[in-house]
């Protein structure tokens, strides 16, 4: 009896027309996951990642303090829990989000105090000085002159500065905002209180629910928009926020 010859390729060989029926299926954490199977799916992942994700509903984040390697996420549509293992947490702790990205500082500050940004998922780090100064939020961002880089914000709202560390630079830059500002309010300086990063602009909000775009290059400014914020500074808690 005759064997039937069986039309088959290897996964890594699957058109892209099939890929994308499988991942139309699949959710955030497991698009991810789909990346980690060889080098041809991950390649597919990265190139339309921003486009998919953009269509996924939220997830809920919980990391307890007293977390060492694990944290967790909850599909609000789906209603499942997700596990990440993350590197050895000790010693460090969760000051918010960016990018996707979790911004783990050291407990205790000394001289060669890090912020490690480190994406659950796939546990690609990034590494920062500490800033020499307070700091009430951090954000990273990515430009492009002439090369690709990344760029770690950090807002203080109690003080009109702004401070700038690039991937290529070792030191932090600190740039005084509070002149953009004199010509144009006759009160205290609206101070920054949080920014997000939406299609290479970086916006940002300030106490007076003033909103701008900060412009990085050789000496930052802030562009404020016109904006109906009349409402808005009814609100005591306001914070900017985008999708991942």
């Amino acid at each position: 009896m005759e064997k039937k010859m069986v039309n088959w390729r290897p996964w890594p060989e699957l058109p892209e027309e099939l890929l994308d029926l499988i991942t139309k299926s699949l959710g955030a954490i497991d698009y991810l996951m789909f990346g980690c199977v060889c080098r041809a799916w991950r390649l597919y992942v990265a190139t339309y990642r921003k486009e998919f994700m953009a269509s996924q509903p939220p997830l809920y984040f919980f990391l307890s303090k007293r977390a060492k390697k694990v944290c967790y996420f909850y599909g609000i549509f789906d209603h499942r829990w997700y596990k990440a293992i993350l590197p050895n947490l000790k010693g460090k702790s969760c000051s918010g989000l960016t990018c996707g990205y979790l911004v783990m500082e050291d407990k205790k500050k000394s001289e060669d105090s890090q912020i490690c940004l480190l994406n659950p998922f796939t546990r690609h780090e990034l590494h920062f000085p500490s800033p020499p100064y307070p700091h009430s939020r951090v954000i990273l961002a990515s430009i492009a002159k002439p090369l690709p880089e990344f760029v770690l914000i950090s807002f203080d709202e109690c003080h009109p500065y702004i401070h700038l560390c690039r991937s290529s630079d070792c030191n932090w830059t600190t740039y005084d905002y509070s002149d953009q500002f004199k010509d144009t309010f006759r009160g205290p300086i609206p101070l920054i209180v949080d920014g997000v990063v939406f299609k290479g602009k970086i916006y940002v909000l300030t106490i007076d629910a003033d909103i701008g775009v900060l412009n990085l290059n050789s000496h930052p400014y802030v562009t404020l928009l016109e904006v109906k914020r009349d409402r808005l500074r009814l609100f005591h808690q306001r914070t900017a926020v985008t999708t991942l």
